[in-house]
């Protein structure tokens, strides 16, 4: 964080600080400030995809799912080829119970980025939930084939 703090202080606006230091505040679960630089950074550079699927785990670790599908399309209305969008909107997706589009999306995280653990984590999760229980242990597999921390 420090790191972080040093290099804003240098340069305010430096949005890939910005959205660096936001995510080690997600992963610290201090969101308020998260927010502050997820749209700080917003604000400087609009069109940044990354960073509206970034500021996605926050709604989604806040159970605002909406919100969190919300910054999802933005990122994919922005970049269509960001595999962390799908896979973020498929989560928040199935929380809302909205399981036709579930793996959908999850498929395409995977067809973007076929080394990407957590799509595969994500549709073992809603394989075990419909009761398919062999494909969702193929599923979880190929996550730690890929990842084995990601399980």
């Amino acid at each position: 964080m420090k790191n972080y703090d040093a290099a804003l202080k240098i340069e305010p606006n430096d949005e890939y600080a910005l959205n660096n230091r936001a995510l080690a505040y997600f992963c610290l679960r201090k969101y308020d400030p998260a927010f502050a630089d997820f749209n700080k950074a917003l604000a400087l550079k609009p069109n940044q995809a990354f960073t509206y699927s970034n500021r996605s785990l926050v709604y989604f670790a806040m159970n605002d799912f909406q919100k969190a599908i919300d910054d999802c399309n933005a990122a994919l209305a922005i970049n269509p080829s960001v595999a962390m969008a799908y896979n973020n909107r498929a989560l928040a997706l199935a929380f809302m119970k909205n399981f036709r589009e579930v793996l959908a999306d999850f498929n395409k995280a995977t067809e973007l980025l076929p080394n990407y653990a957590e799509p595969h984590f994500g549709h073992g999760m809603v394989y075990a939930m419909s009761g398919n229980i062999s494909q969702a242990a193929d599923e979880f597999n190929a996550a730690i084939e890929l990842d084995p921390f990601s399980a």
